[in-house]
């Protein structure tokens, strides 16, 4: 388990942003033998409310820009995603944050939000996902997720504040 606290701050040393993740990290000991076959599992069924924002189309080129060459083999390393139990190199997760977050921008930027951000399971460097999201009582959107192709929320966020 990862616990990290960054505070972003303008020149003058004024706090402008505090981001507090807390993440499972991959233990390599419980993870599947490489090219082991997963139990197939059923999409589940589309939730109402909610409505298509988005889609991306991920590349193994625009995941490795994103997360930087050789920094986190995870994103940018066939060989290591493979030990690590996965079929191909995986995004960052800052940049699946990112896109859940794009449509809080919409209609204009918020001026202060606090947002829960759960990434349940990882999205491929070579996977298409849609971005869904629910609106709230005053039109903007208060959950946005990434479902992947099979239909499972591979990562979800929960707008808890939001000004401006």
């Amino acid at each position: 388990r990862m616990k990290g606290r960054f505070e972003y701050r303008r020149a003058d040393g004024s706090l402008v942003m505090v981001v507090e993740p807390e993440a499972l990290m991959a233990d390599r000991s419980r993870m599947p033998a490489p090219g082991a076959a997963k139990p197939a599992s059923a999409a589940p069924p589309a939730e109402a409310g909610f409505a298509m924002v988005t889609r991306k189309q991920f590349t193994p080129e625009n995941v490795v820009g994103y997360s930087g060459k050789g920094r986190n083999p995870i994103h940018d390393d066939p060989d290591h995603a493979r030990i690590m139990g996965f079929r191909a190199p995986i995004v960052a997760g800052n940049q699946l944050i990112n896109l859940l977050l794009e449509p809080l921008a919409i209609g204009g930027r918020p001026e202060r939000f606090e947002v829960d951000v759960r990434l349940r399971r990882p999205v491929f460097w070579d996977e298409a996902v849609t971005v869904e999201g629910q609106k709230g009582s005053e039109g903007r959107w208060t959950h946005t997720r990434i479902v992947k192709p099979d239909g499972r929320v591979a990562s979800d966020c929960t707008v808890i504040a939001l000004e401006g």
